[in-house]
């Protein structure tokens, strides 16, 4: 089970908003104190394991607006019966379906928005320098083992869990560990400054 956490800092109120986005089981779920003015959930294409994205928009009573999608890829497994080039190519399907439903959701491409989940695939992967094309991974400059968010039972360790932002500029990011999971909870505070209208 991954857990990504999301706490909305919204200026000039005093009030901190919170934002949680996990994975239950093998489903998606968002608990927000925002209002969630809209909300899809949609099955991915997978060669293995159903694979999903999980869409809430939020408003704030001073009209800043964030949409959130929360994800979960397919595994790359080495000794599956398809090769880990066919499985990542897959991710890149995925990946590409979710930037379907965010140009369906924000065709200006303009509206706040946070990415967050298990991509199941570490830096320097084509799908992780494909998604850092056009999101900000806020844990970049983070030392190696502080961005720790998976670790196995013999010690195993790598990054696979990722937040990716547009358009939100992030005020403290982290990893906490997880005692009950191999997945470590990536933290994310972040700033939304009013829009106009």
């Amino acid at each position: 089970m991954m857990t990504a956490f999301v706490r909305l800092l919204l200026r000039h109120r005093p009030v901190v908003l919170a934002l949680t986005v996990a994975f239950i089981a093998a489903g998606l779920v968002a608990w927000s104190r925002l209002p969630i003015e809209a909300q899809q959930g949609v099955f991915l294409t997978s060669i293995g394991k159903q694979t999903g994205v999980q869409y809430v928009r939020l408003r704030a009573q001073d009209r800043a607006v964030l949409d959130v999608y929360n994800t979960e890829l397919g595994y790359l497994i080495k000794d599956s019966t398809q090769s880990v080039d066919v499985q990542e190519k897959d991710q890149l399907a995925q990946r590409d379906q979710i930037f379907g439903l965010i140009n369906q959701n924000d065709p200006t491409l303009t509206t706040r928005t946070v990415i967050g989940g298990s991509f199941n695939n570490t830096p320097g992967s084509d799908l992780y320098q494909s998604m850092a094309q056009s999101f900000l991974d806020p844990l970049v400059g983070l030392a190696e083992e502080k961005a720790i968010t998976w670790r196995l039972v013999n010690n195993v360790t790598s990054r696979v869990d990722y937040l990716w932002l547009r358009r939100v500029t992030p005020l403290q990011v982290g990893v906490a560990p997880l005692t009950s999971s191999t997945h470590n909870m990536a933290v994310l505070e972040i700033g939304l400054l009013p829009t106009p209208g």
